[in-house]
């Protein structure tokens, strides 16, 4: 699935346009449920995500407002509707999301955003999260050129609150994972995150979500691992690694 180009122009709450350049073009990926849970651990605290080099992509659900501001204009601050002091939560993964938001059919969760966020950032919020207190320290892999772990740059984000909660991964039907944790973030007063700064892009991944959440539903609560049902099959899902 690739992602749709956007406006070359931002709108900012006075409604005076701001010149700002297309965002890069990123190729959103999806698979076959049935190949690319193949490739998924099985037990562990797994940050299960579709990234490159250079951008981790994360999900979001909101309302259309928010959505559609979002969407417009690259970045969530200057929205009416977006409270930039509350803790707002970020999911690498997309099972989860689908859980979290029923498949982008709950109230104020039907749309459903793939935000890229710059690697660096990503790496930076996990650096700066906390778990009941402590300093966590979870990290996608990756290496710079001589091999060595890549360490994310401080910057102000530190100082802000980053909340990290390892939650049940969830099969396409909803029920829980008993042996593998998803992760989430809560991001409270991070400006970089909610003037885009750290985003690469935002994408609309709502219609692939109703699509195959209606295939989803189709499967029947926990009759997922029936060797004979067709939806299973036919499911499609985000790849993530």
């Amino acid at each position: 699935m690739e992602a749709s180009e956007t406006a070359d122009t931002i709108t900012t709450s006075d409604d005076d346009p701001l010149p700002r350049s297309t965002p890069p073009l990123i190729t959103w990926e999806s698979g076959l449920y049935e190949e690319v849970r193949e490739t998924w651990p099985a037990r562990g605290e797994i940050i299960l995500a579709q990234y490159t080099d250079d951008a981790v992509c994360v999900y979001q659900a909101f309302n259309d407002t928010i959505a559609n501001y979002a969407v417009a204009n690259q970045r969530f601050s200057g929205c009416p509707s977006y409270s930039t002091t509350r803790m707002t939560w970020i999911k690498t993964n997309f099972l989860w999301m689908m859980f979290r938001s029923g498949w982008g059919s709950k109230s104020n969760q039907k749309r459903v955003l793939a935000v890229w966020v710059r690697r660096g950032a990503f790496e930076e919020y996990l650096a700066c999260a906390r778990v009941k207190g402590a300093k966590h320290t979870a990290t996608l892999s990756g290496t710079d050129d001589t091999g060595q772990h890549q360490q994310p740059q401080q910057r102000s984000v530190c100082s802000h609150n980053v909340r990290l909660q390892w939650d049940p991964d969830h099969y396409v039907d909803g029920s829980p994972h008993n042996t593998r944790r998803a992760i989430q973030l809560g991001l409270r007063n991070v400006t970089s995150y909610n003037d885009g700064t750290d985003i690469v892009r935002i994408d609309d991944v709502s219609a692939f979500v109703h699509v195959q959440g209606r295939v989803a539903k189709a499967m029947g609560k926990g009759k997922l691992h029936s060797n004979n049902n067709r939806h299973r099959q036919q499911l499609l899902v985000a790849r993530e690694r």
